[in-house]
Formats: C-alpha cells, sequence, structure tokens
C-alpha cells in the first residue's frame, strides 16, 4: 500500500511540474533584419522576444554586438515590455558586416530561457542617415467613408522604431478618444480599435513621434480624417463548390472562399456567418448580400441567429436570388447576433458565391 502511494505521489509530482513548467523563450523579429544591406551608420538595434523579460538579465552582458570578431562598444540595454533597444555607443563603421548575439542568459519574467543563442547579421552602408520617416500612405484614407471594424494602418517611407510610434484617433462628434492598440512592423503601423467604431460618424486620426532606426523623428504630427458607413459591412467572400466522385468531406474557408471538391450525387447545405452584429431586441432590421449562381436557383436562408448557443429562437426568411442581390427584413428575437446567409446546395449545384453581408437599421 505505501509503495502504490509513493508511486502515486510521484506521478502527481511529473504532472504538476510539466504542466506549470513556462513556455521557452524566442526571438520573434529583429531590427535592422538577418542579412540586411545599407544600414544606417546610427542605427539602434532590436529584438523583440514572445515574453516580458526579467530585467536583471537586459545587461550588455547578454547581447554582444561583433565586427570582425571585435566587440562594439554599446550603451546599457533599454526594455520596452517585450522589446530590447541596443544602441551603439558610437556611429557603426560604413560598408562592414556587423553580427548581433543574444546569450542564453536572457530570462523571460517567469524564469523561461532559449535554448540557445540568438544569432544574426547586417551589413551597414557607407553614409549617415539623416532623413527622418514621413508618411506615405494612411489607411482608411483621408476624406473617405470606412466600416466599423476598419483598422486605422499608417505606411512610412522607412522602418521605424516600434516603442516611438503614437497614433491617436478622436471621435469628433462627441469628442472622446478611441481606445485601441498600436503595433509596428517594419514601415507599417497598426492602430486596433478595443471595439467597433460608432455608425455614420467622423474622426480625426494623428500619427507623431516614428523614429527611424537610426533615430531621426518625423518632423511634424501626420493628421487626416475619414468617417463610418451606417451600415455594418462584412468581407466579401466565396462558396465555390465543384462536384466530383472523389468521396471527400466538404469544407469551406470564409476568410479566403476556398471550399474542397464535394462528393457526387449529394446535397450539401453551407452558410456564411458575418462578424458579430449588435441588435436590439424587437427591433426591424434589413440583411442584405450579393450573390451569384450557376446553377438552377433555389430558396435562400437569410438568418439573424444568436451567437453563443443558437439552438433558441431566431429571426429567419427565405428568399430568391433578384438581379444580384438578396435582401430579407428581419425581427430579431434576442439580442447578441450573427447574420448568416445559408443554401442548400443540390445535386446538380456548380457554383455559388455570396457577399458581402450589410445588416441595415
Amino acid at each position: 500500500m505505501r509503495k502504490k502511494m509513493v508511486t502515486a505521489l510521484a506521478v502527481m509530482f511529473v504532472v504538476l511540474f510539466v504542466v506549470g513548467c513556462p513556455i521557452a523563450l524566442t526571438i520573434s523579429s529583429v531590427s535592422p533584419a538577418n542579412g540586411a544591406v545599407n544600414v544606417a551608420l546610427n542605427s539602434i538595434i532590436q529584438a523583440t522576444f514572445n515574453d516580458v523579460l526579467d530585467p536583471f538579465t537586459v545587461v550588455a552582458a547578454n547581447f554582444i554586438v561583433t565586427q570582425d570578431g571585435n566587440h562594439v562598444a554599446i550603451n546599457p540595454p533599454l526594455m520596452a515590455g517585450p522589446v530590447v533597444t541596443i544602441i551603439p555607443a558610437e556611429n557603426l563603421l560604413p560598408g562592414r558586416l556587423y553580427e548581433v548575439r543574444v546569450t542564453t542568459g536572457i530570462k523571460g519574467i517567469n524564469g523561461n530561457v532559449m535554448a540557445a543563442p540568438f544569432i544574426w547579421s547586417f551589413t551597414t552602408a557607407s553614409i549617415v542617415d539623416t532623413t527622418p520617416p514621413s508618411v506615405v500612405s494612411v489607411s482608411p484614407a483621408n476624406g473617405t467613408t470606412a466600416a466599423v471594424n476598419s483598422t486605422v494602418s499608417v505606411t512610412f517611407s522607412e522602418a521605424v522604431d516600434q516603442a516611438s510610434v503614437v497614433i491617436s484617433l478622436l471621435n469628433t462628434g462627441t469628442g472622446a478618444w478611441v481606445s485601441g492598440i498600436t503595433t509596428v512592423n517594419g514601415m507599417v503601423a497598426n492602430f486596433q480599435p478595443s471595439a467597433n467604431l460608432a455608425f455614420n460618424s467622423h474622426f480625426q486620426a494623428t500619427v507623431q513621434s516614428a523614429r527611424d532606426l537610426a533615430g531621426n523623428v518625423m518632423a511634424a504630427p501626420y493628421v487626416w480624417e475619414f468617417g463610418t458607413f451606417s451600415t455594418l459591412t462584412f468581407p466579401l467572400a466565396s462558396l465555390v463548390f465543384i462536384p466530383s466522385k472523389s468521396p471527400t468531406i466538404a469544407t469551406f474557408n470564409p476568410v479566403t472562399g476556398e471550399a474542397n471538391v464535394l462528393k457526387e450525387g449529394n446535397h450539401y447545405s453551407v452558410s456564411l456567418s458575418g462578424a458579430p452584429v449588435d441588435v436590439i431586441e424587437g427591433e426591424s432590421y434589413t440583411v442584405r448580400s450579393t450573390c451569384d449562381f450557376e446553377q438552377a436557383e433555389k430558396p435562400i436562408q437569410v438568418e439573424l441567429k444568436k451567437r453563443v448557443n443558437p439552438t433558441g429562437a431566431y429571426a429567419s426568411k427565405e428568399a430568391y436570388c433578384v438581379n444580384g442581390v438578396i435582401e430579407v427584413v428581419l425581427t430579431p428575437k434576442q439580442t447578441d447576433y450573427d447574420a448568416r446567409v445559408s443554401y442548400n446546395i443540390g445535386k446538380t449545384a456548380r457554383k455559388i458565391k455570396i457577399g458581402p453581408i450589410e445588416v441595415l437599421k
């Protein structure tokens, strides 16, 4: 009996130890990129990890920069969340190959470590970069109207420091600032609002403080304006089905619009769901979508269906594709819905294309 208890405790210990083990520390991106050329002589060096770091391990000894085997003097590394910035003590030499090594001495906040040192290299240019980054394009574009679930994007003339970009968004009608998260990938900065923007509203976007990898800061804030639609439009998706004798199962990816072949002679039912729709119980909404068929036309099922536990009552009607459009008026019986367009594909099916879906009040 005692032997069994000892064995059970040992198994319990192993299980608890494995479950509690932190994930391995890795580097997800670096700047300058591995193999980059014509890097500015006054560039900073950055490494982005998959976890917040233990600040006591973010020291020069764990971030080694060399040129032709010789150590390059650097200032104490700077940490901002998972991003570490290395600033050489002096400008880099022109036309030289530099190597950066991150040692296994670096640790995550939970004690997780890298499996091996991380090494990358780049080659410098022959001149010092003194040109600040500028805005090349923005999305939504100035003066346009966009969907309420849009992401605000800025493309710069060159790669920028991840920690330097500030994007702010103001609802000029209410005077309220929109909360969200700014991310940077090379030359592109994205501001993702925490929630959908208000319908039929006017917004002013500002990007400022962007700094290139050589430390040059954009000359002045860049400001532009856009509005939002009075309807919610979902991305275009295509359902394409080609009957085949191969006995494969029908699947559909609503993001890519791709579907595999169907088994010849079988019936299939497909459903295209839009993004979440905030509707009010008892009020009427128009659900509309474009449609295209290469087959005998049949009724299409249009629904406003509960997103969570969709087995309860929901609003639904059948309609036909007329002049490339299907449209019905529905009164939801609950809140918190998805908009769905469903079609039963028969034996003679060749192709069906649906999208985008709109919900209009």
